[in-house]
């Protein structure tokens, strides 16, 4: 059975030994700190082969040569470029993303109510109900080995 390098390696159309590593760090742009649990991947359509940072943002990365590399993170925007040739060190530099989010309004349930006592509302009654249901009636079935 081949292993994952070796399937991979097939579908890209190039050899195990062909196969390159690349490590590096990867660090936000504007103040230059290392961005922990950045996505270090290839995309090669049928799969996806990664690694995440750790938290100094360094990563190591076996890749195939022909294929971009992409880094992700939720909190920047996403860079794609091209793998290199030989193994090296590969740093990245992830610009952050500026997300327009629309406003969100909270308010209680009830007005007047602002405790948050979910004890208040009627599904709390009843599932407190039910449980003494179930208490009871546990207590009144007969115990195995018991007459």
């Amino acid at each position: 059975m081949p292993t994952w390098w070796e399937t991979i390696a097939a579908g890209a159309d190039v050899a195990v030994d062909q196969l390159v590593n690349i490590t590096g760090h990867v660090v936000d742009q504007a103040t230059g700190q290392p961005v922990p649990n950045a996505h270090v991947y290839q995309d090669f359509g049928f799969a996806i082969s990664g690694t995440t940072t750790d938290a100094q943002g360094a990563y190591d990365l076996l890749c195939v040569p022909a294929v971009n590399v992409h880094v992700t993170h939720v909190a920047y925007e996403p860079l794609v470029q091209a793998a290199p040739g030989a193994a090296s060190t590969v740093n990245f530099a992830l610009v952050p993303a500026a997300y327009d989010l629309p406003e969100v309004e909270v308010t209680p349930d009830s007005p007047g109510d602002d405790t948050g006592d979910e004890s208040k509302s009627g599904f709390g009654w009843v599932l407190g109900g039910l449980a003494l249901l179930l208490g009871l009636a546990a207590w009144k079935m007969p115990r195995p080995g018991s007459r």
